[in-house]
């Protein structure tokens, strides 16, 4: 509820920009998908978009969410992958694990990740 209340206060200053670090990141999975559909409708039935930056470690949470995904490394200066995600190319939760363009994305996101990773403990 704590979440909820957050996110509802952000939401009421009508800011042109958020920054939501890791917002659903100790909510149970059911709260977590929910909360993730709310942003997504408030986000359709913006006229005027907002720049939201969105801060997660759940690689199908970016899918979902974000018109863009910049993948930052071990060293956090450092950007090991950006991509754009046209809006005909979007995951959504229907297709999610069954669209082959997201499983692409979704795999080659994973496989950046891991590449970064083990640079640094070798």
């Amino acid at each position: 509820m704590k979440q909820r209340c957050a996110i509802a206060r952000s939401l009421s200053v009508d800011a042109p920009v958020f920054l939501m670090d890791e917002p659903f990141g100790a909510l149970d999975a059911v709260t977590r998908s929910r909360l993730q559909d709310l942003i997504l409708h408030l986000w359709s039935k913006e006229e005027v978009k907002k720049t939201v930056f969105f801060v997660t470690h759940d690689v199908d949470e970016a899918l979902l969410l974000a018109n863009r995904i910049v993948v930052l490394g071990q060293s956090p200066s450092n950007v090991i992958y950006d991509c754009k995600i046209p809006e005909d190319k979007k995951a959504t939760r229907e297709n999610q694990f069954e669209n082959v363009d997201v499983l692409k994305l979704r795999n080659e996101l994973i496989r950046q990740i891991n590449q970064d990773v083990l640079s640094h403990v070798e």
